[in-house]
């Protein structure tokens, strides 16, 4: 097995959730590199804590989404990978998944999905963390930049659609102190959602 330039596979612990493209992820990584273990978080029950009408609009986008994850990856039940573990709700920063990683001790975590990783996780494994994501906001890559300088940060899409328009016309993080993704409760509005949208085909 080698890594798509032909060098030597990294050796890898994938902290990531439990939906199909959680596992297509898993999957994809595993072709180039050897997957030494994989951590599966469970999601928050996002309908559950939604209020008013929310849940019943939140339920039916989910399920559509749900529906064009069995279209897309069906063939991705399980991650292929012999060493999985289970946790639950913010499970990814317990001490049971610390010991799991310092067991593999491996080349780098890279993390999908999960919830924020946090001490001692960071600091036992600095300079080897590889986090990816489909969309992020200036918000996010802010404090991440100021509170975890060694983290590496991949994204399909940067949603800065809140800035004033002004900002929008220049090349991302010209002035990056005024980008702005999220509104004052902390959502992405409908931007961010656009690319959801065209990859589910689901509307919310």
């Amino acid at each position: 097995m080698s890594g798509p330039t032909g060098e030597d596979p990294l050796k890898l612990a994938i902290l990531t959730s439990r939906s199909l493209r959680h596992f297509f992820f898993v999957n994809s990584i595993a072709r180039h590199h050897e997957v030494m273990g994989v951590v599966r978080e469970v999601k928050r029950d996002l309908v559950a804590e939604a209020k008013g009408d929310r849940p019943h609009v939140l339920a039916e986008h989910l399920a559509e989404r749900d529906e064009a994850e069995r279209r897309y990856f069906a063939e991705h039940l399980e991650p292929a990978c012999s060493d999985v573990l289970d946790v639950g709700v913010g499970g990814s920063n317990s001490p049971l998944v610390y010991d799991f990683l310092v067991a593999h001790d491996p080349d780098a975590v890279l993390l999908f999905g999960t919830s924020i990783i946090e001490p001692p996780i960071l600091s036992r494994f600095e300079g080897r963390i590889i986090n990816m994501h489909l969309v992020v906001t200036p918000e996010y890559l802010r404090r991440m930049g100021q509170e975890h300088p060694d983290v590496v940060v991949y994204a399909v899409r940067l949603d800065r659609g809140l800035s004033p328009p002004e900002v929008m016309d220049t090349v991302p993080g010209t002035r990056w102190a005024e980008e702005r993704g999220l509104t004052d409760h902390q959502y992405i509005v409908p931007g961010g959602g656009g690319f959801g949208e065209i990859m589910n085909n689901a509307y919310v």
